[in-house]
């Protein structure tokens, strides 16, 4: 589905208007769980599981815009991973056009998850 597309449709389509207002409330909240990651000072939340203990860094914009690919696809997902690490790179100090490059590392990740999506054949118990 166009990212584009989608943005002409807005004026005239209700579907495309929830599905847009649906993305900017999805990339807000990987702003905002990523802002509150940074104030809380988290490198990884503490997991104890019986005598186990380890860090799990969970890094909100790069989780919700992975499932962003699979539903909405590589655009959508794209630009926002790529707006929440640049407001999150931007709140921590980082110099701007640091930041607008430093930016890419998420989305670029996202880009090899779509590509290992697309090329290797998952199993699906759907078929036979």
């Amino acid at each position: 589905m166009s990212f584009l597309d989608t943005l002409r449709r807005v004026p005239r389509s209700r579907s495309a208007q929830v599905l847009v207002l649906s993305w900017l409330g999805l990339t807000i909240a990987c702003i905002l769980l990523g802002l509150y990651e940074v104030v809380r000072d988290w490198s990884g939340l503490p997991v104890h599981l019986g005598p186990v203990h380890f860090s799990l860094t969970i890094y909100p914009p790069i989780v919700i815009c992975l499932w962003m690919v699979f539903w909405l696809g590589f655009e959508w997902a794209f630009l926002a991973a790529y707006l929440a690490t640049l407001v999150l790179s931007l709140y921590t100090g980082m110099r701007l056009d640091t930041a607008l490059l430093f930016s890419l590392g998420d989305p670029l990740s996202l880009a090899i998850y779509a590509l290992a999506y697309r090329t290797v054949r998952f199993p699906s118990i759907c078929e036979p």
